[in-house]
């Protein structure tokens, strides 16, 4: 029997419904439509609330929580980011197997309390800290599922593929956690991980060629020609520093999207990953092949890696959402501003995006070009059909809290344009992920416990560092 929720307002896809009701089934929408007191008479009322699709955060590296507040320092003159990822390096091989879950817990619910209902991670964290695979070589990965399925969020698990330290370079000690030794490894990694988990409705796993410098050419054919095979979503970081792009140059004589194309990875089921740095040939290329981009302001902000051509990817029909990727803030309405005042600043004028929205009411809207970057396109980019409160869809959504000082005053025509530019995480009073209750009132059940496992991992590693 379906169930029913009503709010002042409920948006689907891009219609804001005043007096709305979502219904619900089996765990996914039904119907979505006004208030009728005659069929909706047992609904349940969050009075004055919104509720909205949950946000798809495309790209995270759960672990990175542990990081936050520790590498903001200047070391030796030298502050960019290949000194972070030494620091990021030292971190992740401090983490035993418990500690990683309760790590990506902590990563996990923030995430929850913040609107995100489900995560892409990105996870290449494989070995113990001195290379040696454990008994089952998914020890780690199972652990960090266990954490979202704890929380409640609906996970795809991207397995990475990281085989060296980059072109013509030594071998680096700090990575032996990542490496695998060939690419069959690798894949067998992945299909067992597909098996383990293929009965369980909330986890997918897909694969993640780490980037062009941490993978070979004959790693990118084989991971593409398995994606064929498997029908798996591929994601890979690409085009996010500049010195990437002079290592990749030299290698191959062309730059990453070209080589990613060239191997048969450039798809619509493939992400790219940051694409702070394209040039035009990349453009087209996007523009031809249809893969997802994956932003992340915030880190990229943080990382200093650059800024993306939001405006030159929209004019080629690019699909971009949006990932937490290095946890400095776990802020998905952030991001999305983010993507939209970096232009801003570029170009001192505002309302750079609204020239890729269609016209309505006489004006093109921001809102409308950044508001399926929360949501419908991180499920593209997962290869999901959740994303959107509407019927067949996955009822994964989120109640905003009308009443809260950041949505006070909105109304149905300001409500997108409110949450892209102004939305704060404390306004999520609720989530559902698939009918069930994750958040309810600001609360997760499991907080306490999760927050304290996490205090606890930190203090180890304090001392331990």
């Amino acid at each position: 029997m379906a169930t029913h929720h009503r709010a002042r307002f409920v948006v689907c896809h891009r219609d804001v419904i005043e007096d709305g009701v979502v219904s619900i089934d089996d765990g996914r929408v039904v119907a979505v439509g006004p208030h009728d007191a005659a069929r909706h008479a047992n609904a349940v009322d969050h009075g004055e609330t919104a509720l909205v699709p949950g946000v798809v955060n495309a790209h995270s590296h759960a672990f990175q929580r542990a990081l936050r507040g520790r590498a903001e320092h200047l070391t030796a003159g030298q502050d960019d980011f290949w000194s972070w990822r030494e620091v990021m390096y030292r971190m992740a091989n401090a983490l035993d197997p418990e500690q990683v879950e309760a790590v990506s817990a902590m990563a996990f619910l923030e995430m929850a309390r913040a609107g995100i209902t489900t995560v892409g991670e990105f996870h290449y964290l494989h070995h113990q800290p001195d290379g040696t695979p454990y008994d089952d070589p998914n020890t780690l990965a199972h652990r960090v599922i266990a954490a979202a399925r704890k929380v409640g969020l609906r996970i795809t698990l991207l397995r990475v593929a990281y085989g060296r330290a980059g072109f013509r370079k030594a071998p680096d000690p700090l990575q032996r956690r990542f490496i695998d030794s060939d690419v069959y490894r690798y894949l067998g990694a992945v299909t067992a991980l597909d098996a383990a988990w293929r009965h369980e409705p909330r986890v997918e796993i897909g694969m993640a060629p780490h980037s062009v410098r941490a993978v070979t050419g004959k790693w990118l054919w084989s991971i593409s020609e398995h994606q064929k095979i498997m029908k798996l979503p591929v994601h890979i970081h690409a085009c996010e520093q500049r010195a990437e792009l002079e290592a990749c140059k030299a290698e191959y004589g062309r730059l990453p999207v070209e080589v990613i194309a060239d191997e048969g990875l450039l798809n619509t089921r493939s992400s790219l990953v940051h694409a702070t740095h394209l040039d035009r040939r990349a453009l087209d290329l996007i523009e031809e092949r249809g893969p997802s981009i994956v932003a992340c302001p915030l880190t990229e902000a943080n990382l200093g890696d650059g800024i993306l051509p939001a405006g030159e990817l929209l004019a080629r029909r690019a699909h971009i959402a949006i990932g937490s990727d290095g946890q400095s803030r776990i802020d998905p309405w952030s991001e999305l501003s983010q993507i939209e005042n970096n232009l801003r600043l570029r170009h001192e004028r505002r309302n750079v995006l609204a020239h890729h929205a269609d016209e309505r009411d006489g004006r093109r809207h921001t809102a409308d070009v950044l508001w399926p970057m929360a949501n419908e396109n991180g499920a593209r980019s997962l290869g999901l059909d959740c994303g959107a409160l509407a019927p067949g869809h996955p009822a994964d959504m989120i109640a905003l809290d009308l009443r809260d000082p950041a949505l006070a005053g909105t109304r149905a025509g300001t409500l997108l344009a409110d949450l892209c530019l102004g939305m704060t995480p404390r306004a999520v009073r609720s989530a559902w992920v698939a009918g069930e209750a994750i958040v309810s009132e600001g609360r997760h059940p499991a907080e306490d416990a999760i927050v304290d496992g996490f205090r606890r991992v930190m203090g180890t590693l304090e001392r331990g560092l």
